[in-house]
C-alpha cells in the first residue's frame, strides 16, 4: 500500500478522533505533542488494523508509545506491506 495512504488515513484520524487543532506533522510525538495516551495508540491501531487489513501483537505497541507521526505511518506500512 502506498505510503501516502496511510499517511492520509493516520492524519484524518488523529483530526478527527482525538481533537487535535492546527496542523499535524509527521515529525510530532504522538504523545507529547498530540497529547495521545496509551489507550488513544490503541484505539488508533485497532482503527488502522481494520482498515488496512494487518494485524498487531500487544507488544509491538510499546515502542509506539513515544514514536513520531512519521515512526508511526513506518509501522503500519511494514504491517501492511510485510
Amino acid at each position: 500500500m502506498d505510503r501516502e495512504l496511510i499517511r492520509e488515513k493516520v492524519y484524518d484520524y488523529l483530526a478527527n478522533n482525538f481533537r487535535i487543532f492546527g496542523e499535524i506533522t509527521d515529525s510530532q510525538k504522538l504523545g507529547y505533542d498530540l497529547g495521545l495516551d496509551s489507550f488513544d495508540l490503541v484505539e488508533l491501531i485497532i482503527k488502522m488494523e481494520n482498515d488496512l487489513c494487518f494485524v498487531t501483537g500487544e507488544e509491538e505497541l510499546i515502542p509506539l508509545n513515544n514514536a513520531t507521526v512519521a515512526e508511526l505511518i513506518d509501522f503500519i506500512e511494514k504491517k501492511v506491506n510485510g
